[in-house]
Order: C-alpha cells, then sequence, then structure tokens
C-alpha cells in the first residue's frame, strides 16, 4: 500500500493546532526530518500532495513501514497508535546509519538489529517454496518481509502477495482449493496457502492455543494488521477512560471533604451516578 492524500490529510488533522491529540515533537520531526520545511506545515492543506509525495519518497524501499502508516491514518484508526508508532520509526532513522530509506532493510540485515527484547531483530533467512521467495521475520514489528532479488531489498507481505499474483498471472496454476492450515509461531495463529495462492491467517478457537484447533475464520495479511492497530486503539482507549475515571472521582471526593454534609444527603449510589454522568459528559 501506498500513501495517499487522504492519509496525510488525516495526520494533519490530528497534528493541527488545537488539536487534543497534537504531538509538538512529531510535528517538528515530519517538518525537519521527511517535508523541509517549517513547523507550520499542519495548517498549510494546499501542500497535501507535495507532503505525500515527500512520504513516499522517505519510505522508499520500506514497503512495511508504509504500508504500516497506511494503515494506522485509515478511516477508523486512533491518533495516538499513529504519533507512538510513528515517533519511534522517525527515532530509528534519525539514528541509524543508514545512507538511504532504500538501504534500511538490507542494511539492517547485515548490521544484526535487535528488537526491544534484547533478541536478534530478524530471524534467520529461509526460502518459501509457494513464493519463491526468501523470507524473514521482524520481531521489532512483529511482520514478515520478503527478498527482492531484483533491487536487493526486503519488502513486505502486499508485495510478496502481489509477486505470485503477477509470477501466476490468469493462466497458471494455483490452488483451487486452501492447503491444509499449519502454525505459525511467530504470530500465533494458522496460516495456510489459499486459493489465490497467498497466505491466509486464522486465530486458534482459544486464541494463541494451538491444540485447541484452528478457526473457521480466514483473514488476509493486511486484514491482521489492521485487526493489531485497532487493538492496540481500544487498549489506549480503555487506558484514557480509566486516566479520567480516576480524576472525576478524586475532584468529587474533594467536593465532599470541603462540604462534609453532602456525604450525609447523598448514598454511594448516588455519588456513582454523579461521577457516571461526569464521565459521559
Amino acid at each position: 500500500m501506498t500513501v495517499q492524500s487522504g492519509n496525510v490529510e488525516r495526520l494533519m488533522e490530528w497534528l493541527a493546532d488545537g488539536s487534543p491529540s497534537r504531538s509538538d515533537a512529531l510535528v517538528v520531526k515530519l517538518a525537519s526530518l521527511v517535508f523541509h520545511c517549517g513547523s507550520g506545515w499542519t495548517e498549510d492543506t494546499a501542500q497535501v500532495e507535495t507532503y505525500r509525495d515527500a512520504l513516499h519518497t522517505w519510505f522508499a524501499g520500506d514497503d512495511v513501514h508504509e504500508s504500516q502508516f497506511v494503515t494506522l491514518t485509515g478511516p477508523y484508526a486512533e491518533p495516538g497508535v499513529l504519533i507512538d508508532w510513528l515517533l519511534r520509526v522517525l527515532a530509528e532513522r534519525e539514528n541509524s546509519a543508514y545512507a538511504t530509506p532504500t538501504h534500511l532493510a538490507a542494511t539492517a540485515a547485515a548490521s544484526g538489529d535487535q528488537a526491544a527484547d534484547g533478541q536478534s531483530r530478524y530471524s534467520e533467512r529461509e526460502r518459501d517454496e509457494n513464493y519463491g521467495l526468501d523470507y524473514r521475520y521482524d520481531h521489532a514489528d512483529g511482520v514478515y518481509e520478503w527478498f527482492d532479488e531484483t533491487d536487493g531489498t526486503w519488502k513486505s507481505q502486499a508485495w510478496a502477495d502481489g509477486h505470485v499474483a503477477e509470477r501466476h498471472g490468469p493462466s497458471a496454476q494455483t490452488p483451487a482449493v486452501a492447503v491444509e492450515a499449519a502454525w505459525d509461531e511467530n504470530w500465533t495463529m494458522f496460516y495456510r496457502v489459499g486459493p489465490g495462492g497467498v497466505y491466509e491467517f486464522a486465530d486458534a478457537v482459544r486464541p494463541g492455543e494451538q491444540a485447541s484447533g484452528c478457526g473457521e475464520v480466514w483473514l488476509s495479511h493486511e486484514q491482521v494488521l489492521a485487526r493489531g492497530a485497532g487493538q492496540t486503539a481500544s487498549r489506549h482507549a480503555g487506558d484514557a477512560a480509566d486516566s479520567l475515571r480516576a480524576e472525576i472521582s478524586a475532584a468529587v471526593e474533594s467536593a465532599l471533604d470541603e462540604d462534609p454534609t453532602l456525604r450525609e444527603v447523598l448514598s454511594k449510589e448516588d455519588i456513582a451516578g454523579v461521577i457516571a454522568e461526569m464521565m459521559e459528559g
């Protein structure tokens, strides 16, 4: 997936002056490292296409991160998730020794980058006979990458699926039915080669437990990534709600301490109702 104008418009909206999700640090970093302009770029809506092209150029040769950016600036995405993710990617780029974005994946493989938990970021390079390509697993981003022998770089799952479709062509032999499911230890999901010749993924009956058997709902690679982004967004929303509830409860308790007579006329249920109404507001 490539960056579209809609993705940029959503990014600008989230980072605009006065936006509750605005991150000054991200605004400045994007201005200096990607757009090469002043920090007021979020208000310059006439330059959406210019910023789109700049992002596409910045992601050149790094289809994995570009695809994730598109997913995280989609219609149902959560700004906080995108901001946290993009700040990390910008920091990686800024602190790295890569000469150009095109060399990002190839250099990472050679340097033996470490994931957050200290293990080697990438798994050993292996061959997938179905795709006719070498692949590796990126432990940091939780995605598979595929080696493009034409330019010597690592590409996204979406690119690999397109490669398979192009190689097979309309008359090539692709499976008429899906191949039997196997277990993926990295994603803790079942996978199979679907009728179109590309991989599909399904949760276990009890998610994460191989022994419970394979579920019936099969998802594409992009659907799994989008679902993961949505789950992260839900966790952020839950954390925000818990924090707000704690603040409101503390304010109510403070008000009750200032006027003790209120405790005599308000029951615990009344107080809980007040907090609930304030949460809704």
